[in-house]
């Protein structure tokens, strides 16, 4: 999970989909936003203080869209193997 800090919308926690192995390769990922509307529905995944959010918020999967990796700005929780590939990239390319 990553924070998408983008110059014309509110920074928000965002979980990675796109496959680890091509991630090195694009420039968009797939995602799903995390958002502090909890309706209580399905399709949300509860996410709180113990996975490593700042609040109480739910995955909505509803909602699922791509993001630019560049505006990937630090990672929020350490449970996504993504994350992981993410974090190697931007070090090779350092």
């Amino acid at each position: 999970m990553w924070w998408h800090e983008p110059p014309d919308d509110e920074p928000r926690p965002f979980v990675i989909l796109t496959r680890n192995e091509a991630i090195a390769g694009l420039e968009k990922l797939v995602a799903v936003p995390t958002t502090q509307t909890i309706r209580g529905i399905p399709s949300e995944v509860e996410l709180g203080h113990e996975d490593g959010m700042p609040v109480d918020c739910v995955v909505s999967t509803d909602n699922i869209t791509v993001v630019r990796e560049a505006l990937l700005t630090r990672q929020c929780a350490d449970h996504q193997t993504s994350s992981e590939v993410i974090r190697n990239r931007r070090r090779s390319a350092s």
